[in-house]
């Protein structure tokens, strides 16, 4: 609800809980400028999600920003170390987060 809040201003946000929620969201949906992802979730990790959407939708993998609070397995520091999805660390910085937005939705509507 706080990147509702931060963002909702600016910018249409859907929030969901659970990351096979967000995949079924996602499915085939090119509407999503950015994908703002926590990587530790229940039923399936933030880097699962990751590998779900580049094994069936690449364009929207390359959307993922990734949340952390820094405590995640072994298996998501190695997928964090190899994908190129931004990362930022909690407690985030507002202004950054925003740049980050913004520029997703440049490159979007360019």
């Amino acid at each position: 609800m706080l990147l509702r809040r931060m963002l909702g201003r600016d910018h249409e946000v859907v929030v969901v809980q659970e990351a096979p929620a967000a995949l079924q969201l996602l499915a085939g949906d090119d509407g999503f400028d950015v994908v703002l992802c926590d990587v530790m979730l229940p039923g399936m990790s933030g880097t699962e999600l990751l590998a779900a959407l580049k094994a069936r939708y690449t364009a929207l993998a390359d959307r993922i920003v990734f949340l952390t609070g820094g405590a995640f397995s072994a298996e998501a520091r190695a997928a964090l170390a190899t994908a190129t999805n931004p990362v930022l660390e909690k407690p985030f910085d507002r202004a950054r987060l925003r740049a980050i937005v913004q520029e997703h939705v440049a490159r979007r509507r360019s």
